[in-house]
C-alpha cells in the first residue's frame, strides 16, 4: 500500500512541475498524511526493499496470483523486431504470455517490451544468460526474468543499463523458472553469469518449413537449437513465409557441445554435419541445421533425432514431424 501511495504522490509531483497554474493541481495532502502514518507504524508492515550492488537488504515474499496476458504485438515493415505491449489495469503481478516476463506493478500501467542486442564488450568476464529486454513503464516495481538454468548452483545476476552505464544487480531470489529482482522503472535489463559455462541448460528445438522456388514443391526445414528463455515469437517473426511446426520441443543441451541431426524419411535418410550449441541470445537467430527437401511433402511423418556427438551419439531429443 505504501508503494502504491508513493507512486500516486510521485505522479502528482510530476504533474505539478508541468502545470503552471496552481488552481489545477491535485490535492495530495491526504495521500501524504497516509504515507506518514504508515511509515510511523512500519514496524508492523512488511516493506519491499530494493537490492542494488554492494547492498544487503531484506527480501519480501511476493504473494498473490499472477495474471497471464497475451500482449499486443506492434510491428511494421521498417521495424525488424516486434514490440510487446502489455496493458496492466491495476497493481499486482502480470505475466507476458510471449516473453515469460513477470511485472509487479505499483498501479495501472502500459508496459512495452522489446528485445535488444547485447554489447558483450561492456560485460567484461560476464556473459549473457538470457535476452536483453528493453522495458518502458514507470509503474514497474519488480521484475521476474525467465531463466533456462538446470543447475541450482548456477549463480545469475542482472545487468541493468541506464544513462549509458551498467550496474550489476543481485537478485532477491531465484525460482525454478525466474530470477526476481527489484528495479523500479527499468530500462535495459538482462540476465548474466560469470564466464563461459558448459553446464546444461533447458532448451528448445524449433522447426520451420519454408517453400523453395516458384513451384513450392521443393522445401527447406530450418531447425533451431535455442535456450528455453528465448521467446519463440522472436524466431517466428524472423521466419516470415515459413510454417512453424508445433511439436514437443523441450530438451536439455550443453553450451559448447556438438550435436548432430538424423532425419529418417519414408524413402531415404539424411545425416547432417555436427553443429556446436552456443546458447546464443542474439536477437538475430540463424538455423542450426537446414534440411533440404526435394519435395515439400517429404516433411510429412519425418522422424527427427538430435544426437549428442560427444557421448557416443546419445539421443537427446526426438520427434515425428506432423504436417498438413
Amino acid at each position: 500500500m505504501v508503494m502504491q501511495l508513493r507512486y500516486k504522490l510521485e505522479e502528482s509531483i510530476r504533474m505539478s512541475l508541468q502545470t503552471p497554474n496552481s488552481l489545477f493541481l491535485p490535492d495530495v495532502t491526504e495521500d501524504y498524511n497516509k504515507i506518514k502514518e504508515l511509515m510511523v507504524c512500519s514496524s508492523t508492515i512488511p516493506v519491499t526493499t530494493t537490492l542494488y550492488p554492494r547492498t544487503e537488504l531484506q527480501c519480501q515474499t511476493v504473494e498473490g496470483e499472477t495474471n497471464v496476458q497475451e500482449p499486443r504485438i506492434i510491428t511494421s515493415q521498417h521495424i525488424r523486431r516486434p514490440t510487446y505491449r502489455l496493458q496492466c489495469p491495476e497493481a499486482g503481478l502480470f505475466q507476458c504470455g510471449l516473453t515469460g516476463l513477470v511485472f509487479e506493478m505499483a498501479g495501472k500501467g502500459d508496459v512495452r517490451v522489446k528485445i535488444s542486442k547485447w554489447d558483450t564488450s561492456v560485460l567484461g568476464s560476464m556473459t549473457p544468460a538470457g535476452p536483453l529486454f528493453s522495458i518502458s513503464c514507470p509503474a514497474v516495481l519488480q521484475l521476474h526474468l525467465p531463466h533456462c538454468m538446470c543447475d541450482d548452483e548456477e549463480v545469475l545476476s542482472v545487468a541493468h543499463f541506464t544513462g549509458g552505464t551498467m550496474e550489476i544487480v543481485k537478485p532477491l531470489k531465484t525460482t525454478a523458472s525466474h530470477v526476481v529482482v527489484n528495479i523500479p522503472n527499468p530500462s535495459l535489463v538482462g540476465l548474466i553469469r560469470c564466464g563461459l559455462s558448459t553446464l546444461p541448460v533447458q532448451s528448445r528445438v524449433l522447426l520451420f518449413l519454408c517453400p523453395q522456388g516458384n513451384t513450392n514443391q521443393n522445401g527447406m526445414l530450418n531447425v533451431f537449437l535455442l535456450p528455453k528463455n528465448v521467446p519463440t515469437f522472436e524466431v517466428e517473426h524472423q521466419q516470415k513465409g515459413s510454417t512453424f511446426i508445433q511439436t514437443s520441443s523441450e530438451c536439455t543441451l550443453s553450451p559448447g557441445r556438438k550435436y548432430g541431426l538424423f532425419c529418417k524419411m519414408v524413402d531415404y535418410n539424411i545425416h547432417l554435419k555436427s553443429r556446436t550449441f552456443d546458447g546464443d541470445f542474439s536477437p538475430n537467430f540463424l538455423p542450426t541445421f537446414q534440411v533440404y527437401l526435394e519435395c515439400i511433402s517429404d516433411a510429412k511423418n519425418m522422424n527427427l533425432t538430435l544426437l549428442d556427438r560427444e557421448t557416443n551419439d546419445q539421443k537427446v531429443w526426438e520427434c515425428v514431424v506432423q504436417t498438413s
